[in-house]
């Protein structure tokens, strides 16, 4: 019931976003790893429009996330790795085996050049 609510909170306010009009400078970061993505793995017009949408609204709700769990930083963690998950579930669903086995490589070699983000549990 909770995942419900939750699921149905976000589609909210991703249309009521989407309504209002998203700030251009999240489509425009959105077009362009978009971009990006379609020459690394070589996306056909119409996966690149359905991948530019997934990474808008990722985006979009990153920014929401960042807005209301300010204040937790662990919640926006948490919420933050939902929204990228589902957003590579969604692009992972699209692409041919040839184009996933690139995105996979891609992902991998990106989430090594990350930092680490050390907590303490105390």
């Amino acid at each position: 019931m909770k995942k419900l609510i939750t699921s149905a909170l976000f589609a909210f306010i991703l249309i009521s976003a989407q309504g209002a009009g998203l700030d251009e400078q999240v489509k425009t970061k959105a077009a362009d790893m978009a971009r990006r993505m379609a020459n690394q793995i070589e996306l056909n017009e119409s996966e690149y429009i359905q991948v530019k949408t997934y990474l808008t609204e990722k985006l979009a709700s990153e920014v929401m996330i960042r807005d209301m769990y300010s204040n937790d930083v662990e919640m926006m963690f948490r919420k933050l790795t939902e929204a990228d998950n589902a957003c590579n579930q969604k692009i992972e669903s699209l692409l041919n085996t040839k184009q996933l086995e690139n995105y996979l490589a891609i992902q991998k070699s990106l989430k090594a050049e990350l930092p680490v983000i050390a907590t303490s549990g105390e």
